[in-house]
């Protein structure tokens, strides 16, 4: 059984690389794998675990730091999402959530517990779909984006992200 996290753990491994050994300890917790899988022609790679509702991001560091030279260097968690129960099939996240949030919250209540967002964007109809509200918080150390579900009565997807490269 995995020892699940609670968000602000999380926090503390964005930026690392992947050869980082505390990086690899806290991804050996999930269990399976523990690096990032390198396609040519690819600047990014994730590691799903759907079973708890946990997906880590990762990006080619030259990418992140607009570096010279070619991709396929080190990668860095740059992302950690975590989904709400039934989010692309994921039997959801159970873990405490960051600043009190609830996948129960409704974008109003996001709104009153975190203040109003730094960038929101979402609800513009699309060919096959309508994008999902979305609102995106910037802290020192991560960037905190909500997306809602279709009505915005709850959070269907909140994701952790690194602020390096900006």
């Amino acid at each position: 059984m995995i020892e699940i996290p609670n968000a602000h753990e999380f926090v503390l491994y964005l930026g690392r690389p992947e050869n980082d050994p505390f990086l690899i300890a806290f991804l050996e917790r999930f269990g399976s794998e523990v690096a990032p899988h390198k396609e040519a022609g690819r600047y990014e790679s994730d590691i799903s675990h759907l079973e708890v509702g946990v997906n880590f991001g990762f990006e080619d560091e030259r990418l992140v730091f607009q570096s010279e030279g070619a991709l396929g260097g080190t990668y860095l968690l740059m992302a950690v999402h975590l989904y709400s129960k039934g989010y692309q099939g994921s039997s959801g996240y159970d873990g405490a959530l960051p600043e009190n949030l609830l996948f129960s919250d409704s974008r109003e209540s996001a709104h009153a517990k975190l203040g109003l967002p730094e960038k929101s964007g979402g609800g513009v109809k699309g060919v096959r779909r309508t994008v999902p509200f979305w609102d995106k918080y910037r802290y020192d150390r991560y960037s905190l984006h909500l997306t809602y579900n279709a009505d915005s009565s709850g959070i269907a997807l909140i994701t952790l992200s690194a602020n390096l490269g900006d």
